[in-house]
Protein backbone atom coordinates (compact mmCIF):
# COMPACT_ATOMS: atom_id res chain seq x y z
CA UNK A 1 0.00 0.00 0.00
CA UNK A 2 1.55 3.46 -0.71
CA UNK A 3 0.52 5.76 1.35
CA UNK A 4 1.53 8.94 -0.35
CA UNK A 5 -0.40 7.67 -3.59
CA UNK A 6 -3.85 6.92 -1.05
CA UNK A 7 -3.55 10.55 0.26
CA UNK A 8 -2.77 12.18 -2.79
CA UNK A 9 -5.57 10.65 -5.14
CA UNK A 10 -7.96 10.61 -2.37
CA UNK A 11 -7.45 14.39 -1.92
CA UNK A 12 -7.65 14.97 -5.32
CA UNK A 13 -11.22 13.44 -5.50
CA UNK A 14 -12.17 15.70 -2.42
CA UNK A 15 -11.00 18.91 -4.08
CA UNK A 16 -12.74 17.72 -6.92
CA UNK A 17 -15.93 17.90 -5.35
CA UNK A 18 -15.47 21.45 -5.15
CA UNK A 19 -16.15 23.38 -8.66
CA UNK A 20 -13.88 26.19 -7.56
CA UNK A 21 -10.83 24.30 -7.91
CA UNK A 22 -8.75 21.72 -10.49
CA UNK A 23 -6.63 19.81 -8.96
CA UNK A 24 -3.98 17.40 -10.81
CA UNK A 25 -2.29 14.55 -10.10
CA UNK A 26 1.54 14.17 -11.09
CA UNK A 27 0.96 10.74 -11.97
CA UNK A 28 -1.50 8.05 -12.72
CA UNK A 29 -0.94 5.02 -10.74
CA UNK A 30 0.89 4.25 -7.03
CA UNK A 31 3.89 2.32 -8.99
CA UNK A 32 4.87 5.11 -11.55
CA UNK A 33 7.81 6.45 -10.97
CA UNK A 34 8.20 10.73 -11.84
CA UNK A 35 10.99 12.59 -10.52
CA UNK A 36 10.31 15.65 -8.56
CA UNK A 37 12.11 17.66 -10.98
CA UNK A 38 9.19 16.29 -13.40
CA UNK A 39 6.58 16.92 -11.12
CA UNK A 40 7.65 20.53 -10.51
CA UNK A 41 7.44 20.68 -14.72
CA UNK A 42 4.15 19.50 -14.48
CA UNK A 43 2.90 21.83 -12.43
CA UNK A 44 4.51 24.54 -14.08
CA UNK A 45 2.92 23.53 -17.62
CA UNK A 46 -0.26 23.60 -15.47
CA UNK A 47 0.04 26.97 -14.08
CA UNK A 48 -0.94 25.68 -11.01
CA UNK A 49 -1.89 27.82 -7.83
CA UNK A 50 0.08 25.57 -6.15
CA UNK A 51 2.14 22.08 -6.43
CA UNK A 52 1.52 20.01 -3.31
CA UNK A 53 4.42 17.16 -2.93
CA UNK A 54 3.51 13.97 -0.10
CA UNK A 55 5.76 12.34 1.86
CA UNK A 56 6.23 9.95 5.18
CA UNK A 57 9.35 11.43 7.11
CA UNK A 58 11.55 9.17 9.29
CA UNK A 59 14.31 10.24 12.10
CA UNK A 60 12.67 11.53 15.72
CA UNK A 61 9.71 13.56 15.07
CA UNK A 62 6.29 13.59 15.66
CA UNK A 63 3.22 15.16 13.67
CA UNK A 64 2.92 16.80 9.88
CA UNK A 65 5.95 19.00 8.93
CA UNK A 66 5.25 21.40 6.25
CA UNK A 67 8.27 22.56 3.80
CA UNK A 68 8.58 25.64 1.84
CA UNK A 69 11.64 27.08 -0.04
CA UNK A 70 12.28 30.39 1.65
CA UNK A 71 15.29 31.25 -1.00
CA UNK A 72 16.73 29.89 -4.01
CA UNK A 73 18.65 26.79 -4.11
CA UNK A 74 21.41 25.13 -7.06
CA UNK A 75 21.42 21.84 -8.15
CA UNK A 76 23.62 21.82 -11.34
CA UNK A 77 23.26 24.62 -13.69
CA UNK A 78 19.48 25.19 -12.48
CA UNK A 79 19.15 27.92 -10.09
CA UNK A 80 15.34 28.42 -8.58
CA UNK A 81 13.06 28.99 -7.62
CA UNK A 82 12.32 32.41 -8.25
CA UNK A 83 11.87 35.14 -5.16
CA UNK A 84 8.48 35.33 -6.32
CA UNK A 85 7.85 31.74 -5.81
CA UNK A 86 9.49 31.76 -2.36
CA UNK A 87 7.43 34.48 -1.62
CA UNK A 88 4.11 32.88 -2.40
CA UNK A 89 5.53 29.66 -0.95
CA UNK A 90 6.26 31.01 2.17
CA UNK A 91 2.67 32.84 2.15
CA UNK A 92 0.60 29.81 1.26
CA UNK A 93 2.76 27.17 3.54
CA UNK A 94 1.94 29.72 6.60
CA UNK A 95 -1.71 29.85 5.59
CA UNK A 96 -2.17 25.70 5.43
CA UNK A 97 0.17 25.47 8.24
CA UNK A 98 -2.35 27.42 10.64
CA UNK A 99 -5.72 26.20 8.86
CA UNK A 100 -4.25 22.47 10.13
CA UNK A 101 -3.32 23.77 13.57
CA UNK A 102 -6.75 24.70 13.55
CA UNK A 103 -8.26 21.66 12.83
CA UNK A 104 -5.76 19.38 14.65
CA UNK A 105 -4.92 21.20 18.06
CA UNK A 106 -2.70 19.34 20.04
CA UNK A 107 -3.79 16.05 18.70
CA UNK A 108 -1.52 16.01 16.03
CA UNK A 109 1.38 18.64 15.62
CA UNK A 110 1.82 20.24 12.78
CA UNK A 111 4.55 22.32 12.05
CA UNK A 112 6.34 24.55 9.52
CA UNK A 113 9.68 24.67 8.19
CA UNK A 114 11.57 25.61 5.43
CA UNK A 115 13.32 23.47 2.70
CA UNK A 116 16.95 24.55 4.33
CA UNK A 117 15.80 22.48 7.00
CA UNK A 118 15.87 19.44 5.61
CA UNK A 119 19.34 17.28 4.34
CA UNK A 120 19.10 17.56 0.92
CA UNK A 121 17.74 21.90 1.19
CA UNK A 122 20.92 22.24 3.36
CA UNK A 123 22.93 20.99 0.52
CA UNK A 124 21.07 22.78 -2.51
CA UNK A 125 20.05 25.76 -0.87
CA UNK A 126 16.00 24.07 -1.88
CA UNK A 127 14.64 21.00 -2.10
CA UNK A 128 15.42 19.40 -5.93
CA UNK A 129 11.08 20.03 -6.27
CA UNK A 130 11.03 23.67 -5.17
CA UNK A 131 14.11 24.26 -7.24
CA UNK A 132 12.34 23.60 -10.89
CA UNK A 133 9.53 24.34 -9.36
CA UNK A 134 7.94 27.86 -11.23
CA UNK A 135 4.82 27.75 -9.02
CA UNK A 136 4.57 28.67 -5.28
CA UNK A 137 5.12 24.33 -3.71
CA UNK A 138 4.76 22.91 -0.10
CA UNK A 139 6.31 19.65 0.78
CA UNK A 140 4.18 18.01 3.37
CA UNK A 141 5.43 15.08 4.97
CA UNK A 142 2.66 13.75 7.20
CA UNK A 143 4.34 12.03 9.46
CA UNK A 144 7.23 9.55 11.05
CA UNK A 145 7.48 6.93 10.03
CA UNK A 146 9.21 5.83 13.18
CA UNK A 147 6.67 7.05 15.91
CA UNK A 148 4.22 4.39 16.35
CA UNK A 149 1.44 7.02 17.02
CA UNK A 150 1.94 8.59 13.50
CA UNK A 151 2.08 5.09 12.04
CA UNK A 152 -1.29 4.40 13.56
CA UNK A 153 -2.85 7.44 12.20
CA UNK A 154 -1.30 6.99 8.73
CA UNK A 155 -2.30 3.17 8.44
CA UNK A 156 -5.64 3.52 10.03
CA UNK A 157 -7.90 3.98 7.31
CA UNK A 158 -10.27 6.10 9.45
CA UNK A 159 -7.57 8.48 10.81
CA UNK A 160 -6.30 8.58 7.36
CA UNK A 161 -9.69 9.68 6.29
CA UNK A 162 -9.85 12.10 8.75
CA UNK A 163 -6.20 13.46 8.15
CA UNK A 164 -7.18 13.73 4.56
CA UNK A 165 -10.71 15.62 4.87
CA UNK A 166 -8.39 18.30 7.03
CA UNK A 167 -6.09 18.59 4.34
CA UNK A 168 -8.58 19.23 1.51
CA UNK A 169 -10.57 21.59 4.40
CA UNK A 170 -6.99 23.42 4.81
CA UNK A 171 -6.42 23.44 1.26
CA UNK A 172 -9.52 25.31 0.40
CA UNK A 173 -9.16 27.91 3.21
CA UNK A 174 -5.48 28.34 1.65
CA UNK A 175 -6.59 28.73 -1.86
CA UNK A 176 -10.01 30.35 -0.95
CA UNK A 177 -9.61 32.64 1.94
CA UNK A 178 -12.58 33.12 3.63
CA UNK A 179 -14.06 29.42 2.05
CA UNK A 180 -16.66 28.19 5.30
CA UNK A 181 -15.35 24.82 6.41
CA UNK A 182 -16.44 22.03 8.85
CA UNK A 183 -13.58 21.45 11.31
CA UNK A 184 -12.55 17.69 11.44
CA UNK A 185 -11.30 15.72 14.34
CA UNK A 186 -8.52 13.33 14.55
Amino acid sequence: MDINWEVSSRLQELLASDARVACLLTKQSASETVTNRRRAEIANTASASLLLRFHCDSGKGHGMTLYYPAVSGKLGDHYGPPNGVCSASAILANRLTHSLRQRFGARYPVNLRTDRQTAIGARQGALTGSIFSRVPVITIEMGYLDNPRDVEIILSTSTRELLVEALAASVLDTLLPGNATVPTDL
